[in-house]
């Protein structure tokens, strides 16, 4: 497995990610929480500026190759420069309307804290899994486990948990398959829930 991390990215590839999100196919009654935001060009959008400043970050690392696939991982030690956190809500506020932005951010905060935040609030410290997506042509041979095992490889040096949070069931039983448990379910509407997963070093 090569793992890469990296600060560029084309407009092409950053695209091409955006649009996996935007495509990906729910199913069980389960829908795309971003779908909140608007239509399809719009969770495009959003997402396009999400993954800039996960670039200007350092968060993302490539599988494989040919970029098969690609995980933005960060720590609970992790601190972002004040210079991003300003740009970072202008760039999205850019990008979608402000209502439809406050509308999800109300609905994520009235279904209570993530897994990371209440470990982050007690500081105990964890590697967490931001962003995983393998390449459309790429799904389903292995790519998944491998982007997964960087990061928990980060962990496990460190001696510490590392989490994520997904949104369909179909993609909670895919982590157990790779090790991780079941650690929290939060319910944002009827059918948009995200699910915090956890997995302990050995």
């Amino acid at each position: 497995m090569t793992a890469e991390n990296v600060r560029t990215l084309t407009n092409g590839e950053i695209r091409e990610i955006a649009e996996t999100y935007a495509d990906y196919a729910f199913s069980n009654g389960e829908e795309n929480l971003f779908t909140l935001l608007g239509n399809r060009e719009d969770i495009i959008r959003y997402q396009v500026a999400s993954l800039k400043m996960a670039l200007k970050a350092g968060w993302i690392w490539t599988i494989g190759d040919d970029r098969q696939a690609y995980i933005a991982i960060t720590t609970s030690e992790w601190k972002p420069p004040v210079s991003l956190l300003v740009k970072f809500p202008f760039i999205v506020m850019k990008s979608v309307r402000l209502s439809s932005l406050t509308h999800l951010l109300k609905l994520v905060r009235s279904a209570g804290p993530s897994l990371a935040d209440m470990m982050k609030k007690n500081k105990e410290p964890f590697v967490n899994v931001a962003m995983l997506c393998v390449r459309k042509p790429y799904q389903g041979k292995g790519y998944m486990r491998q982007a997964l095992d960087v990061a928990k490889s980060m962990a496990e040096k460190k001696g510490i948990p590392c989490v994520l949070e997904t949104d369909e069931m179909v993609k909670v039983e895919k982590y157990r398959h790779l090790g991780m448990t079941l650690a929290g379910i939060r319910h944002i509407t009827p059918t948009m829930t995200l699910y915090d997963m956890i997995w302990y070093p050995s």
